[in-house]
């Protein structure tokens, strides 16, 4: 049993797991070799994943910073890749720190020779300028939440966030030799160069190996007798291989957990790059979305410098009103001359002919057409003679109604005297 999380399972526990195993059963209702449900989440920015197997979370974010590359003979031209992995206090077994510290220690070991020490990232790659500054990759794994298999879930983060890692893009002056690093929106960030793809299967091991469960949960890891964790690739080579506890495994179980566990990798591979295909359609829908943004706000500029060009300002549309209400009656006859010039007919088309108002002697009003009525009456008048009759009409209909004006004048002084 594991001295780290034989707290988590009490005996009864223990016993209920063991019988139920003997009937291929298991407490969370899978078969023997069933995982669990995988959530792969990528970070925006590609700088890191989150991943579920189960309830067990674990976070892995990727770090590239030029350095000089190490003094080794040879290695001036490799960059270099480091892991960190770090179990927070929050999670299910945190009871003693200092197993903490050894659990840390001990997936660290393992990423650096299943990973690093095979070739995984080619090293190469990441140098810039031979013998004065390569990429060193930093890899931090933390732990959120611990439900069991938490190897599987540290490898299962650490590869995905590997492959969804883009690093900027850096290139030397002949001339200079001084070294750019361009900015994502400058160049294309370059991803990394993976030669294979490792990943992790853990098996527990109950009654010297003859019963095994893969993907053990955290009370069948307690109530286990040993734990074995297979690192294959997807092309079915054996990576690593890390066994706890004092249940061993024969040649020919080795072969078997190797076969089940090549199975169980190809198929998280497969869903890694499934995760890693719609984030990549989500980032290209929103560099389309970002592009036509800045088109419609370029549109925009290009149409209020188009109208401030062709149409005066506000403040110029303002200052001609004011001026004109300032200006007072002579911006009014200036008005009302440029409408009469509006109105006037055509060179050659007779004007409209007035109508006059006549006073009958009965009071009432007539309409006459004076130019008409001048027509009928002289047919062979000249303009002349037209005009005057038209002039005495006017003179006449004027003074009788100057001289009603003062009758009613009349009367009211003499309304007022009484």
């Amino acid at each position: 049993m594991l001295p780290e999380i034989e707290s988590a399972t009490s005996r009864n526990d223990r016993v209920f797991i063991v019988k139920a195993l003997a009937e291929e059963q298991r407490i969370d209702g899978r078969k023997p070799f069933d995982a669990r449900l995988r959530k792969i989440q990528i970070a925006e920015d590609n700088s890191g994943v989150t991943v579920q197997l189960g309830d067990t979370k674990v976070m892995a974010v990727i770090t590239a910073d030029l350095e000089e590359p190490r003094a080794d003979g040879g290695r001036q031209r490799e960059g270099s890749i480091r892991f960190k992995v770090d179990v927070g206090p929050t999670v299910s077994f945190a009871a003693d720190t200092t197993r903490l510290s050894e659990d840390e220690q001990l997936i660290t070991r393992l990423l650096q020779k299943a990973i690093r020490n095979t070739g995984v990232v080619d090293l190469e790659a990441l140098c810039v300028s031979a013998g004065r500054k390569v990429w060193a990759l930093a890899v931090y794994v933390t732990v959120l939440d611990h439900a069991g298999a938490l190897v599987d879930a540290c490898f299962l983060a650490t590869m995905a966030a590997l492959m969804a890692h883009r690093r900027p893009d850096a290139t030397v002056d002949a001339s200079t030799s001084d070294i750019t690093v361009h900015s994502p929106d400058v160049r294309e960030p370059v991803p990394l160069s993976l030669h294979h793809t490792p990943l992790a299967v853990t098996f527990a091991l109950f009654k010297e190996g003859d019963d095994l469960v893969m993907d053990p949960l955290l009370k069948e890891e307690a109530a286990a007798g040993g734990q074995v964790t297979v690192v294959v690739n997807t092309a079915g080579q054996v990576c690593a291989v890390q066994q706890l506890g004092g249940l061993g495994l024969s040649l020919e179980q080795v072969m078997r957990v190797v076969r089940i566990a090549a199975g169980q990798v190809e198929d998280a591979a497969a869903q890694i790059r499934a995760a890693l295909d719609t984030h990549s359609t989500a980032q290209l829908a929103a560099r389309v979305r970002r592009q036509q943004g800045h088109a419609a706000h370029a549109a925009k500029a290009k149409a209020a410098a188009f109208l401030d060009v062709a149409l005066p300002p506000l403040s110029t549309l303002a200052s001609v009103a004011f001026e004109a209400d300032a200006a007072g009656p002579s911006a009014a006859a200036q008005h009302q001359e440029d409408t009469e010039m509006r109105m006037a007919p055509p060179p050659g088309v007779p004007a409209e002919q007035p109508t006059v108002v006549n006073a009958s002697p009965a009071g009432s009003t007539q309409l006459q057409d004076v130019s008409d009525s001048a027509a009928r009456a002289t047919p062979d008048a000249s303009f002349d003679a037209i005009a005057a009759r038209i002039a005495g009409t006017q003179l006449t209909s004027a003074g009788e109604g100057k001289a009603v004006k003062q009758k009613s004048r009349a009367r009211n002084r003499k309304s007022d005297a009484w």
